[in-house]
C-alpha cells in the first residue's frame, strides 16, 4: 500500500479506496486507487537516471573504492556527504579489519627491437606485489633463468626461482583489450603479476617464436594492509519509529577494478531513492513514510553486512528491521533488457516480491517503468543473503539488471507475476564486463542508464507497498 505518501486532501479517499480492495502486497494482482498510483507516479517522476550516472561517474573517479583502502576513503566521505546534503541523519562505522589490498600505480611495457612500447590491457591483479624492474620475457615452461614469464593461467602458487614478474592472458574479457580480475592467494603473490589481453599475449607469443628476444620493464606501486573497511548508514524517518526498511548496496569494486556496475550503480540507486524521498517529502508533494527508510553503503562486500547484522543484534538497538532491498549489478546487461527480483524460493520474501513486482505491473508501460520483468529464485553470491542466514531474518531481497559475467538460467518459481517473453526456464542476463577492468561507464552505465531508474522506482515503491504488511 502507498498510503504513505499523500497530499493531505487525497487521504480520505485514498484510504477507502484501498480499504476496500485489499493490500496490493499480498494481491499482486490487484490495482490500487487512482490517487494511489498518481502518488506513486510523483516519487518514480522524482527519480533522474541523470543523477545516477553522474555518481557513478563520481564514484569510478575515486578509484576501485576497496574497504580499507584511500580509495574506499574517499568514496565513503562523499557518499556520506551526499546523504547529508539531502537531509537525511548520518552515521560512518568503522567495521572490523580485514586484509585489504590497493595498487595506485602501474607501467608495462615490452621493447622490440630498439622501441618501447605499453602491454595492452596491462592490470595488476589484487595482492601483487609492489615492485618494478626489467628482464626477458619467457613463456611458460622455457627452459629456467629467470625474468618475466608469459602464463595462460593466474598462478595459484609460488612462480619459478628467478621470476621478476608474470603476464598472464587466460582471463582475458573475449574480443577486448580487458581482463577479469582476481584477487591472488598466498605466495602467488611473491612478484607484481598482471593480467594483459588476450590479442596483446598472441603477438608476444608469435614475435618469441623464432624471433629476437623481447624485453619487458615493468613497475608497480601497492599496498597489502589490515585495514577497517568504512560503512556508511542514512535515515529518512518515518512515522513509526520502531521499524524500518533497509535500502543497501555494498560500496567497494569488490573485484579491484573501476567497478561502474558492480557496483557503483547499486550506490548511484541508493542515493537517488534517498535523494528523491527527501525532496518529495520536504516539499509537502507526499507524507513522511510510514517507518524509518534506512540506508547503507557497505565499505565491504558481505564482511560490511555481517559486522552490521551482529551490531544489530546488540541489545538496545531500536527500528527493527522489516525488510532488506539490496541492490547489485542494477546498469547493466549484456543480452537482455529487464528488472529482476531474487529470491522468490525464500518464505519469508514471498510478500516483498510479490509487491515490488505488483508495482512493475501497475505502471507497466509508463515512462521509466520495465515492460519485461521476473523474480528468480536464489543465485547467491550477494549482500541480501547475509540476512537470511540462520532461521530468524527480516526478507531480504535483491533487485538487480544482470548478474555475474555469464547468463545463469533457472527453473522459475511458481505463483509469482512476471512480465515479457521467458522460456521455460528464465534467462538471467549477465554483464561481459563483470569483474573486469572494463566496468567503466562507457561500457556499462553510460549505455543503459534506465536500469538504474528500472531498480529505483520499482524498488521504492514496491518497498512502500509492502511496508503495512511487514512486522
Amino acid at each position: 500500500m502507498i498510503a504513505v505518501f499523500l497530499l493531505p486532501p487525497l487521504l480520505p479517499p485514498l484510504l477507502g479506496a484501498l480499504a476496500s480492495q485489499g493490500s496490493p502486497a499480498s494481491a499482486p494482482g490487484s490495482r490500487p486507487a487512482a490517487p494511489a498510483l498518481e502518488m506513486e507516479r510523483v516519487l518514480a517522476r522524482e527519480v533522474r537516471e541523470a543523477n545516477m550516472l553522474a555518481s557513478v561517474r563520481t564514484l569510478v573517479g575515486f578509484g576501485p573504492r576497496m574497504g580499507g583502502t584511500s580509495s574506499g576513503e574517499r568514496a565513503s566521505a562523499w557518499v556520506a556527504e551526499r546523504f547529508r546534503a539531502e537531509g537525511l541523519a548520518v552515521e560512518v562505522v568503522e567495521d572490523p579489519p580485514l586484509r585489504a589490498h590497493e595498487e595506485t600505480k602501474w607501467s608495462v611495457e615490452a621493447r622490440e627491437g630498439d622501441s618501447w612500447r605499453p602491454v595492452a590491457g596491462a592490470v595488476p591483479y589484487g595482492f601483487s606485489k609492489a615492485g618494478s624492474g626489467s628482464g626477458p620475457l619467457r613463456l611458460e615452461g622455457a627452459s629456467p633463468g629467470g625474468g618475466v614469464l608469459l602464463l595462460r593461467r593466474r598462478p595459484r602458487g609460488p612462480l619459478p626461482s628467478g621470476t621478476l614478474a608474470a603476464l598472464v592472458d587466460g582471463d582475458a574479457v573475449p574480443g577486448t583489450d580487458y581482463s577479469v580480475l582476481h584477487p591472488l592467494a598466498g605466495r602467488a603473490g611473491d612478484v607484481p603479476v598482471f593480467a594483459i589481453s588476450a590479442r596483446e599475449a598472441g603477438r608476444l607469443r608469435e614475435a618469441l617464436e623464432g624471433g629476437p628476444p623481447i624485453e619487458v620493464r615493468f613497475s608497480l606501486e601497492a599496498r597489502i594492509s589490515e585495514s577497517s573497511p568504512k560503512t556508511v548508514l542514512a535515515t529518512i524517518p518515518g512515522r513509526d519509529r520502531t521499524r524500518s526498511i533497509l535500502f543497501c548496496a555494498h560500496g567497494d569494486a569488490d573485484s579491484g577494478g573501476p567497478g561502474a556496475d558492480d557496483n557503483a550503480s547499486g550506490v548511484a540507486v541508493l542515493l537517488e531513492i534517498a535523494r528523491a524521498v527527501s525532496a518529495a517529502v520536504r516539499s509537502g508533494r507526499v507524507d513522511a513514510p510510514p517507518c524509518d527508510l534506512r540506508f547503507a553503503v557497505w565499505g565491504t562486500e558481505i564482511h560490511s553486512t555481517r559486522a552490521f547484522v551482529e551490531r544489530e543484534r546488540a541489545p538496545g538497538r531500536s527500528g527493527a528491521l522489516a525488510a532488506v532491498l539490496n541492490f547489485d549489478q542494477a546498469g547493466f546487461g549484456s543480452g537482455d533488457d529487464a528488472l529482476f527480483v531474487e529470491p522468490d524460493d525464500v518464505p519469508r520474501n514471498g510478500t516483498l516480491v510479490r509487491s515490488i513486482l505488483a508495482a512493475a505491473l501497475d505502471h507497466r508501460g509508463e515512462e521509466g517503468f520495465p515492460s519485461r520483468f521476473t523474480s528468480n529464485r536464489a543465485l547467491g553470491g550477494t549482500d541480501s543473503y547475509v540476512f537470511q542466514e540462520g532461521a530468524a531474518g527480516p526478507p531480504s531481497v535483491t533487485v538487480f539488471a544482470s548478474a555475474f559475467g555469464q547468463p545463469s538460467f533457472v527453473e522459475p518459481t511458481t505463483g509469482f507475476p512476471r512480465s515479457g517473453d521467458w522460456a521455460a526456464k528464465i534467462r538471467i542476463d549477465h554483464d561481459r564486463f563483470y569483474h573486469s577492468s572494463g566496468d567503466l561507464p562507457e561500457n556499462t552505465t553510460d549505455l543503459e542508464p534506465f536500469n538504474m531508474g528500472w531498480c529505483a522506482r520499482v524498488a521504492l515503491l514496491g518497498a512502500l507497498r509492502a511496508a503495512p504488511d511487514l512486522r
